[in-house]
């Protein structure tokens, strides 16, 4: 892949470690993630603070990322509803793989039950969690190192 190594795993990561996703198709999710942080708070921190977990566990059943089905439930049908403008809907079918990924592998992964809080109280604590968290944040060094270095700086 050409994504560099952070030390961290994302869903993304492994399919691009895999080598069957472009750059393009990289950057398009990473700006469905920024504005899914934005519009969604609580989910994509929930994700970031739970997704290496699960991928580890999967990784340790032996998954192969190859798979066309994995591209294609994290990268390609969720693509699809961005471009139609369904942002809520690519959200709620992202979130819906990632459980449909733990019970495929059969991990015992714990996912919160409490998707999709829209109460102010709860969409302010989450933006507090992921700004104050800069871990949680991680997924941008790849985007600003590559677009830093188009510049030359």
């Amino acid at each position: 892949g050409w994504i560099p190594d952070l030390g961290d795993t994302y869903i993304c990561t492994e399919l691009n470690k895999a080598g069957i996703v472009s750059k393009k198709e990289w950057f398009n999710m990473l700006k469905f993630k920024l504005k899914a942080a934005w519009t969604h708070p609580y989910e994509v921190y929930n994700y970031l603070s739970t997704v290496k977990e699960l991928v580890n566990k999967v990784n340790s059943k032996k998954i192969n990322w190859k798979k066309p089905k994995y591209k294609k439930m994290f990268i390609t049908n969720i693509l699809k509803l961005e471009k139609q403008g369904k942002h809520n809907d690519a959200v709620k079918l992202y979130t819906d793989n990632v459980i449909k990924l733990s019970k495929e592998f059969k991990t015992n992964f714990t996912y919160s039950k409490k998707l999709f809080k829209t109460s102010f109280f709860d969409r302010a604590k989450s933006y507090c969690k992921l700004i104050f968290n800069p871990r949680n944040l991680g997924f941008l060094y790849p985007y600003l190192k590559l677009k830093v270095g188009k510049n030359g700086n």
